[in-house]
């Protein structure tokens, strides 16, 4: 199993998640819902790094974005690491 499929498994295993699922889709069309965010892991020199990208809608119509990088070293473990970044964020809301 990819580090991605589990990361979708275990974000979709909680019941407030599974009845709010049609927000999280993304579609076609671009960025869905209000506020949206992007995750991607990325090879780094020395470990990994966890982008994230947060959608924002303006008064204007449009979206602003901002991104966030942390870097998880190699001795540190990515899992450990996806938690915690997904803890603070949801902490922020």
């Amino acid at each position: 199993m990819s580090i991605r499929s589990w990361i979708y498994n275990w974000i979709m295993s909680t019941p407030k998640v599974r009845a709010n699922r049609a927000e999280l889709v993304s579609t076609d069309e671009g960025i869905s819902g209000e506020d949206s965010v992007n995750l991607r892991i990325l090879k780094a020199m020395n470990g990994k790094a966890i982008e994230i990208r947060t959608y924002k809608k303006n008064p204007h119509g449009h979206h602003d974005q901002l991104i966030q990088l942390y870097i998880v070293p190699e001795d540190k473990k990515l899992t450990d690491a996806i938690a915690y970044v997904l803890a603070v964020k949801a902490l922020e809301k």
